[in-house]
């Protein structure tokens, strides 16, 4: 197999990895809220499995520091809301899943603010809604890693890629705290 074939089977392979950790922890947040509230939350729509290989096809493209490529991710897994329910609890599970193993704690005091915020700016579908969440993610980023950020910020898009591409090809992983 040529290089470039062998760099397109492993995007696909860190893509595939990536939706399914995804939506392993999207099932459990949604049995951490049916413990939690005795219910399973309601589906509003349908899952949309082709967004979410859409965006996770597209980091090993992502060319950022470390932040601006979290805040990017979460971002659009949040604004493109792929799932049926759950986008932003899924999403921050999944995020700070991959923080942890990157070595990064993050503060989650804030997130219910973040989320509410984050709704609203969806919610009113501004002109440039899509730049406003951006932004809105990279603050609250920034804030739940505190000192961490600079330090997050040294870091380059392709050591994450290719620390996520090592967690792919590693068996018995997942990013699920639950």
């Amino acid at each position: 197999m040529g290089t470039a074939n062998h760099r397109e089977a492993d995007s696909e392979d860190l893509r595939d990895f990536l939706v399914k950790q995804y939506m392993a922890v999207h099932y459990a947040v949604m049995d951490q809220v049916e413990r939690k509230t005795g219910k399973r939350p309601d589906y509003y729509k349908r899952l949309e499995m082709n967004l979410l290989e859409d965006v996770f096809g597209s980091v090993d493209e992502m060319h950022y520091n470390g932040i601006d490529f979290m805040a990017r991710l979460i971002s659009l897994l949040i604004v493109n809301q792929a799932l049926p329910n759950t986008n932003h609890r899924t999403t921050l599970e999944f995020a700070n899943g991959i923080l942890i193993r990157l070595g990064y704690k993050m503060d989650t005091s804030g997130l219910v603010d973040y989320i509410n915020d984050s709704k609203h700016i969806l919610e009113k579908g501004y002109k440039d809604y899509r730049v406003n969440h951006y932004k809105l993610t990279e603050k609250m980023l920034t804030d739940a890693l505190g000192a961490q950020s600079g330090r997050l910020a040294m870091m380059d898009s392709k050591s994450i890629i290719d620390s996520l591409k090592q967690l792919a090809n590693s068996t018995g992983t997942s990013m699920s705290k639950h």
